[in-house]
């Protein structure tokens, strides 16, 4: 199997594509404060605990998007011909 052609994002996106990479740190930042507060806050209620577990999965696009943008810049190869 031969490796893809590199796709590389054009000029006029790659601003926009830092700007989300910086937001998306800052969403990061922003939700970890929140679930802190409300594990602080939660005590035995069930409620509260659900809205915990709620609000830990909601980390999981952010970091989804974080890490897919590593793999976005490696070059495909023989081993991985997809990048």
């Amino acid at each position: 199997m031969r490796p893809r052609p590199v796709y590389d994002l054009p000029r006029e996106l790659e601003p926009l594509y830092r700007k989300a990479k910086r937001l998306e740190w800052a969403t990061l930042f922003f939700m970890t404060t929140i679930v802190i507060v409300i594990y602080l806050a939660m005590g035995s209620s069930q409620a509260m605990k659900a809205a915990w577990i709620e609000d830990l999965l909601s980390f999981v696009p952010a970091i989804a998007f974080l890490v897919s943008g590593r793999f976005k810049d490696r070059r495909a190869n023989e081993e991985f011909p997809y990048g």
